[in-house]
């Protein structure tokens, strides 16, 4: 998703700062994959979970945010990283919390200090799932701000102190890799503080999109003999079931990548084939984190289902994931006036 704060204009994720007289021109593909898979986010948090659509979305559209966000990223002075991350990051992460948080605080109807107490410790560990083994209530979808938030950081820091004693690419990867597994374990019986188990998965996806980056592998891996094959693995993979990557029941890594490569490799025919669905994608993409707050406030405050015109629809949920889009996309235009030419002026 593209650090931005709520509600100044978007930035891509993980970028790193350029020189003010030079800003960094957007990729557009990239954009629209972030597009895409803002909207597979939408869509996933509005249909049956054990629906195989789910299940592929779930699949690789986290791990596509932390391989793009590792793609934009650039290493820097730490401070700037922690400074420009936290106003990008955590003051949604801080807002949305509060506004999810207050209803069900006010309406307590036993609010005591052990109540509040387990409400910031929540905060503190940041999971989308209660907190194992402590049972202190999740924070929901808002773990992607502080994962986010954390990887940038954590990967500056790292590459930056292996870069200068002169570690290879390979090695880095190697460690990046055997951390992640360290973190797969420990969370399988207890979660860590700021979910740095969870995190230690995250940046290792945005260090494998950094070394795509790096060393300029885009125009390569997707080559059509590569999607073949990406299809058939992420298509292989499908016949298992699949978790989100929030739950610490990792998805395979293998399907997480394919998967992204063919979002990737969609993105791209948009890109040059399409002209209406490219600048809407590339408006979901741009101001994806806003799609990301809009669509929390309109989760935890709309009961879509609740609606009778609904009720009666064959496919409910889907109706729903429109009118969920339709009312984010609106919202979203009374913040960009004139948002689809604002796209073409990037």
């Amino acid at each position: 998703m593209p650090d931005v704060a709520i509600p100044a204009s978007p930035s891509p994720a993980g970028t790193a700062a350029s020189p003010a007289t030079k800003p960094k021109k957007r990729i557009e593909w990239l954009d629209i994959a972030k597009g895409i898979a803002i909207v597979l986010v939408v869509l996933g948090h509005t249909l049956v979970y054990e629906t195989p659509i789910v299940q592929a979305i779930y699949s690789f559209h986290m791990p596509l945010f932390f391989l793009a966000a590792g793609y934009t990223f650039r290493p820097k002075e730490t401070r700037s990283v922690i400074k420009a991350s936290a106003k990008q990051l955590l003051i949604p992460y801080c807002i949305l919390f509060i506004l999810t948080v207050l209803p069900a605080v006010l309406f307590e109807p036993q609010l005591d200090f052990d109540m509040l107490a387990s409400r910031a410790a929540g905060f503190f560990f940041a999971s989308a799932i209660t907190v194992v083994p402590f049972g202190f209530p999740p924070v929901g979808i808002l773990w992607f701000l502080w994962a986010l938030f954390a990887s940038r950081v954590i990967l500056n820091i790292t590459t930056g102190a292996f870069e200068k004693r002169g570690v290879s690419d390979r090695v880095q990867l190697l460690i990046y890799f055997v951390f992640s597994v360290i973190g797969g374990a420990v969370g399988k019986f207890v979660f860590l503080p700021l979910a740095l188990d969870l995190v230690t998965s995250t940046v290792f996806l945005m260090y494998i999109g950094y070394l795509v980056k790096r060393h300029n592998l885009i125009a390569t891996i997707t080559r059509w003999q590569w999607i073949i094959a990406a299809f058939a693995i992420w298509a292989l993979c499908m016949l298992a079931p699949y978790a989100p990557l929030s739950t610490r029941v990792y998805p395979s890594l293998f399907a997480a990548l394919a998967g992204t490569l063919l979002a990737v490799k969609v993105s791209m025919l948009i890109a040059d084939h399409t002209r209406l669905i490219k600048r809407a994608l590339l408006y979901l993409g741009v101001n994806s984190l806003l799609v990301f707050f809009l669509h929390t406030i309109e989760g935890n405050y709309i009961a879509w289902g609740s609606f009778a015109l609904l009720a009666g629809l064959s496919h409910s949920n889907f109706a729903i994931f429109l009118l969920r889009m339709a009312w984010i996309c609106l919202v979203m235009a009374l913040f960009t006036m004139h948002p689809l030419k604002r796209v073409g002026k990037q």
